[in-house]
């Protein structure tokens, strides 16, 4: 989506924190303010239908008809209601993905006028594939940059999980995923503001099959827990204020945490981000069954410890079950922010058979729309590898 002029002009200022808002916005995206309502619909000159799916297969609730009642009590035309003003839903609002053993879950949250994360699922052979990116809410567009992100890696990644040799080249199928998908949020149609930075999103990516170890790669605070035996591990660093703060020895987590810039990222995907950043490429090589939690800041933000995430999890509830369950935990403790998890489950590996080998490669891969083509990413060298203990 791009800014138009006539958009520009009638943007407004937040009552409570001065940041710049759009008329149609319920929400401050800076300090999570509710906003006066608007009076009437649409302005002349704004393009007042409702944000549409940016993925084709997106599952979701349907966009309401014309005619159908809002909660207010008025009904909705042309993307809007005729007596607050306010949007349509948009399908990105809540979204649920169902692949059985790989789910996912995805909410605006109670504070957001929409929803800026995106997820990508794929199951390929005995392979499961999931990504989650976190659109950064200072920049234009970042529910567009997340979901071609997403978008761009996922498509990456099915392509490596069809080739020979998967296990020993999915590290450097990390850094093209990453690739692919700073190529595609580079090439987003946008209108600069002022106020805004270019279209820009966290990201990580993991790869888990039923041997072998766990492949992740991850720029930016979205975060992998692998849980096993009892616990919950974190498995990626945060490219963050805090994080860094930390890890350098100049404070402890909670001093970090108490200071305002805590939560500012320090890495990002978009065309301002560094050409040099690579992504922080994780092995884990569990030592038997387990699930991965692929999450936003959503979640975690809401999470004391490790141990809470664990406590959370019912560990006989399906994939989908959990990633619903923990994105309705996060809007129970305030929705502050969109919430995305997935869930990744590793399944017992038999102990009298050896593993299947991998299934032969599909004559045309599984299509997934692409901003960019593979040559358009080029190619990277793999940065270290952080290995993680089971």
């Amino acid at each position: 989506m791009t800014v138009s002029a006539t958009e520009q002009e009638l943007t407004v200022i937040c009552p409570e924190c001065g940041a710049s808002v759009y008329p149609d916005d319920r929400f401050c995206e800076a300090c999570g303010s509710d906003l006066p309502v608007r009076e009437s619909a649409a302005p002349d000159g704004i393009d007042a239908q409702p944000a549409q799916p940016d993925a084709d297969d997106a599952d979701g609730p349907a966009d309401p008809a014309d005619g159908s009642a809002h909660d207010c009590g008025g009904t909705f035309h042309d993307g809007w209601c005729d007596t607050c003003g306010m949007r349509a839903p948009d399908p990105r609002d809540h979204v649920e993905v169902d692949r059985g053993h790989l789910a996912g879950a995805s909410d605006r949250g109670l504070r957001h006028h929409r929803n800026e994360d995106a997820m990508a699922l794929a199951v390929v052979g005995d392979l499961a594939v999931g990504i989650v990116a976190d659109g950064v809410s200072a920049t234009v567009d970042p529910q567009h940059a997340s979901t071609a992100a997403v978008t761009a890696a996922l498509e990456s990644l099915v392509q490596a999980a069809t080739g020979d040799g998967l296990h020993e080249h999915l590290g450097a199928a990390m850094v093209a995923a990453h690739a692919r998908a700073v190529a595609a949020v580079t090439a987003l149609n946008w209108t600069p503001r002022p106020d805004l930075g270019a279209p820009s999103c966290t990201f990580l990516a993991a790869v888990l099959g039923t041997h072998g170890p766990i492949w992740m790669g991850s720029l930016g605070d979205c975060r992998a827990y692998w849980l096993a035996d009892g616990r919950a591990r974190q498995l990626t660093q945060d490219d963050s204020w805090a994080a860094e703060e930390v890890r350098a020895g100049r404070m402890t987590m909670d001093q970090a945490d108490a200071d305002p810039r805590s939560h500012v990222i320090t890495r990002w995907v978009g065309e301002d981000g560094d050409p040099a950043w690579q992504p922080d490429v994780v092995r884990h090589e569990p030592d038997g069954p387990g699930r991965l939690i692929l999450c936003s800041d959503g979640l975690w933000n809401h999470l004391a410890d490790e141990a809470a995430l664990f406590a959370l999890v019912d560990p006989e509830a399906a994939p989908l079950a959990v990633a619903v369950s923990l994105a309705q935990f996060a809007n129970d403790a305030g929705g502050d922010d969109n919430v995305t998890v997935v869930v990744m489950d590793r399944p017992p590996a038999s102990a009298d058979l050896p593993p299947d080998p991998p299934a032969d490669p599909p004559a045309d891969p599984p299509a997934v729309p692409s901003a960019v083509t593979a040559a358009q990413a080029g190619t990277t060298s793999a940065p270290p590898i952080q290995e993680e203990s089971p």
